[in-house]
């Protein structure tokens, strides 16, 4: 659900801003509980899934999917590429069935190995701090 608001809006809104979309039909402890026990919280596989979802966003056949199928895609491709499985829980909670993912997931694997698509991370001997930056070939611009 994080994931796919993050799609929808640019940025998630907050747990309240939840509980008000659903007319107080739900409290904050049940909004969190469900959107944890969808995945047991599992930050590697969402800050995976969010970026890959965000990535989706430099590739025209994405364009064709909804944003819901989008964020999906992202989730279960974090999941692959971590060595996970999209069970039946997993199934429940998104609407999609691994066989509905499978093309995002190839497409998301192209664009990643594309050879003019690079991201650098760097790490700054100074600081510590750890800096990213994206290097697209000007033919794309």
């Amino acid at each position: 659900m994080m994931v796919a608001a993050k799609y929808e809006e640019g940025w998630g809104p907050s747990i309240n801003e939840f509980v008000l979309s659903t007319n107080n039909s739900f409290i904050k402890d049940d909004i969190l509980n469900n959107d944890v026990n969808a995945d047991n919280y599992e930050t590697r596989t969402r800050m995976l899934g969010t970026f890959l979802v965000e990535m989706t966003l430099l590739d025209w056949r994405f364009l064709q999917c909804k944003p819901s199928l989008i964020a999906a895609m992202g989730m279960y491709s974090a999941r692959q590429m971590l060595g996970r499985d999209w069970n039946a829980l997993f199934t429940h909670h998104s609407g999609f069935v691994a066989e509905n993912l499978e093309p995002g997931y190839w497409w998301i694997c192209e664009k990643l190995t594309e050879e003019n698509f690079v991201c650098n991370i760097r790490k700054d001997s100074a600081t510590g701090h750890v800096t990213g930056a994206m290097n697209i070939n000007s033919h794309y611009y």
